[in-house]
């Protein structure tokens, strides 16, 4: 029997944040501005885990104003994942046991395609780690193997 899960999803979204509120001189997280005519998407040499999105689409507002970035402008990278499973039932009966008896072989396999399935990245555009990804969501492809036997 095959049985399994398989998901496809897209990034979830996240919004850019100000490492620092001093331009507010409040202690709630600040917003940047979008700087006109640049694309948060236009990474050089293109998306990647290095650098996820564009930093230089962003400027710190000036003092005492909000920025205009809105919420979860950005989105993250997306999610594939397939967990599957084989098993094989046997029935049988020997002299030594009147009862039927039952085996079942299992395989599981999950993240069955080992998709390397990043997390969301660094959403302060003012620091020198913005957009980039230092985290996975999930494991690699683990693989379990088992045997059970009912009587």
């Amino acid at each position: 029997m095959f049985s399994g899960i398989t998901s496809v999803e897209t990034g979830l979204a996240f919004t850019p944040v100000l490492s620092s509120n001093a331009s507010l001189n409040a202690d709630f997280t600040q917003r940047p501005n979008l700087v006109q005519g640049v694309s948060p998407y236009s990474v050089p040499g293109g998306q990647s885990a290095a650098q996820w999105y564009n930093p230089a689409a962003f400027s710190i507002p000036v003092c005492c104003q909000f920025g205009m970035a809105s919420v979860g402008s950005l989105r993250g990278p997306g999610l594939i994942n397939a967990d599957w499973a084989l098993s094989k039932n046997f029935v049988f009966s020997s002299f030594l046991n009147r009862e039927s008896t039952k085996v079942e072989f299992r395989a599981e396999a999950f993240n069955t395609w080992n998709n390397t399935n990043l997390n969301l990245p660094n959403a302060s555009v003012d620091t020198s780690s913005a957009g980039q990804i230092t985290s996975l969501q999930g494991t690699m492809r683990r693989m379990e193997f088992g045997v059970h036997i009912m009587w």
